[in-house]
């Protein structure tokens, strides 16, 4: 914008984020136990695959961390949290990953909420460096450690540094994924995983906060 549009300055512009609904997880909390799997290291991905976003880095580690550290297999499960595209499901079958790989299909926003919530860790993918997917702001309203696949410097990897509970690594890296896969089963099976999350940082996330944040905005900008 501020390229495109020299008349504008840094101080003319103001960005209201994506965000979440607390009320919708307290909705969503009376349905966790239908999705809870606690013999299970359940790792989830909310939303759908786009153009440069591709869940078979996550799978290459995952059957690369299983090669190192064969108990991963009986724990880990890979839940995708909407359809799974039928190139993916292939994918993970030549890699031998049909057994931890599910799909749940459609589910309604807030039972989605339920899943994420009834979850060890989330994980998300991006390429773009300039953006982070809606998704990720929900992400952090449950509190559940993310583990990223995200370029270096990216909005998305200074989003997961500030959520306190967020873990960053390159979305080519197979090993780098694969060990952060390995890190995080060693600690849920010793019930150590990462939830030192930034509570203010997280509820300046909040949708009535960001309501009333652009609220204030278009206030200021009748008045001038």
């Amino acid at each position: 914008l501020l390229r495109d549009d020299n008349f504008l300055s840094h101080e003319d512009v103001v960005i209201v984020s994506h965000g979440y609904d607390p009320e919708d997880f307290r909705d969503a909390m009376a349905m966790v136990d239908k999705y809870r799997s606690p013999e299970k290291f359940r790792l989830t991905y909310g939303g759908a695959f786009y153009v440069g976003r591709s869940p078979v880095p996550m799978f290459e580690a995952a059957r690369l961390a299983i090669e190192r550290e064969p108990a991963v297999a009986n724990d880990l499960e890979l839940v995708f949290a909407g359809i799974l595209q039928r190139e993916y499901s292939r994918a993970a079958e030549k890699l031998g990953l049909a057994e931890i790989v599910r799909s749940t299909g459609y589910l309604p926003h807030v039972e989605d909420l339920a899943l994420l919530l009834a979850s060890d860790v989330l994980w998300m993918t991006m390429s773009d460096d300039l953006s982070a997917p809606g998704k990720l702001y929900e992400y952090l309203g449950t509190g559940k450690p993310i583990l990223g696949l995200v370029p270096e410097r990216s909005e998305a990897e200074k989003v997961l540094h500030d959520y306190g509970a967020g873990i960053a690594v390159r979305p080519g890296d197979i090993k780098a994924i694969s060990d952060a896969l390995i890190e995080l089963h060693r600690a849920w099976r010793k019930s150590m995983l990462p939830h030192n999350v930034n509570q203010p940082f997280v509820q300046s996330f909040d949708r009535q906060s960001l309501t009333k944040e652009l609220a204030r905005q278009l206030g200021l900008m009748l008045k001038t």
